[in-house]
């Protein structure tokens, strides 16, 4: 049987959860709202074959090394996104 402490702390861990993953959307979101049409192709594209967070990732860090390289700098959503989805894979990695 559970004790209410360990019932209120998987509860709590639900709760971060759901709201980590809404900072994910929200950041997609304005992610892709800043990004040219062909790299919201490429991401809802990715997303559309159901890959995985880590799929995902890594193509949001070759968006980072295609603009690193050609001199643009991305912008702070993007960025922010690509954070959010490393805590996320690290997070996952340890469960």
């Amino acid at each position: 049987m559970h004790s209410l402490g360990q019932q209120t702390t998987g509860i709590q861990r639900k709760y971060d959860e759901i709201q980590h993953d809404q900072e994910i959307l929200n950041r997609l979101l304005d992610n892709l709202r800043e990004s040219s049409d062909a790299q919201v192709a490429q991401i809802i594209s990715l997303i559309r074959s159901n890959a995985s967070m880590e799929e995902v990732k890594s193509c949001i860090e070759q968006e980072l090394d295609r603009l690193s390289r050609s001199g643009r700098e991305p912008t702070p959503e993007f960025v922010m996104l690509e954070i959010e989805i490393w805590r996320e894979s690290q997070i996952n990695r340890h469960r």
